[in-house]
């Protein structure tokens, strides 16, 4: 911003993170965000408005995943979603998407035995925090795209309803490659099984940093291109500015652009 703006040199505040910032109003702003009317009044239905991602983490999962906004810190397994709603209260936030992270287990670096069993029983443990607070709390299933158990896994997901929300997906874990064509055409079939339940979906979509796959323009196009309309009718929401967790530069910048270029020319596929 004061790149291309020398007058805000010196001027924008830099206490992004900061404790001392005021979380009442702070929640407030992003409250007000999260309830723009954007597009028509069917295309805001499918996904709702909620302001605020967060992960809650099993104890005992064994693995520090942390997607989303805020990771809610428990002392103990019952508490989890109890603090979360403590978190949410401080800032002033209504409702939160919870993000299950049980697709970690089926990460192809990790040696995980009974995987599937693992992964299914976190994906209900989020599903029972969430049923806690059924009015403030909506969870979203998590599988790993290309096993081949994640079509099985979707569909159970598909019929819980605290799980049927939503999909999150995360390419980097997965070690998802955009240039290996079977990746490509699994990753089609999770986006129309998804678009089928009627699940709208938050994807990671960064390539793996540690597998130091290629990643940018070129592959934000395959999936913009090859994978994203296979899900046409549900509003799909890729995460961190396409980058791997801040706004990257210069892989994530190049990756965001495509879906900048793609809706300032009013491309279809980028309505949802």
């Amino acid at each position: 911003i004061e790149r291309e703006n020398a007058a805000l040199k010196r001027v924008l505040p830099k206490d992004y993170a900061s404790p001392d910032l005021d979380k009442t109003r702070l929640g407030e702003l992003i409250d007000l965000i999260g309830t723009i009317g954007l597009g028509d009044e069917a295309s805001r239905r499918s996904l709702p408005l909620l302001p605020q991602r967060t992960a809650l983490v099993r104890v005992g999962a064994r693995h520090e995943e942390r997607s989303g906004c805020t990771l809610a810190k428990a002392r103990g397994e019952q508490g989890r979603a109890a603090d979360l709603i403590r978190h949410l209260d401080d800032a002033g936030i209504k409702r939160a998407a919870v993000l299950s992270t049980a697709y970690i287990f089926g990460q192809p670096t990790r040696k995980v035995e009974n995987e599937r069993q693992k992964l299914m029983a976190d994906n209900d443990w989020t599903a029972a925090q969430v049923a806690q607070y059924p009015g403030r709390l909506v969870g979203f299933c998590g599988i790993s795209p290309l096993k081949d158990y994640a079509l099985e896994e979707l569909a159970r997901c598909a019929k819980n309803p605290n799980l049927r929300n939503g999909l999150k997906l995360h390419l980097g874990n997965a070690v998802v490659d955009y240039h290996n064509p079977s990746h490509v055409e699994q990753m089609r079939r999770v986006f129309r099984a998804a678009n089928g339940y009627g699940m709208p979906i938050v994807v990671h979509m960064r390539s793996s940093t540690t597998a130091k796959l290629p990643y940018g323009r070129d592959e934000a196009a395959i999936f913009f291109n090859e994978i994203l309309p296979a899900a046409p009718d549900v509003d799909v929401q890729i995460a961190h500015l396409a980058g791997a967790g801040g706004y990257e530069v210069p892989a994530g910048d190049q990756a965001l652009q495509v879906f900048v270029d793609a809706i300032a020319r009013k491309d279809p596929r980028a309505q949802r």
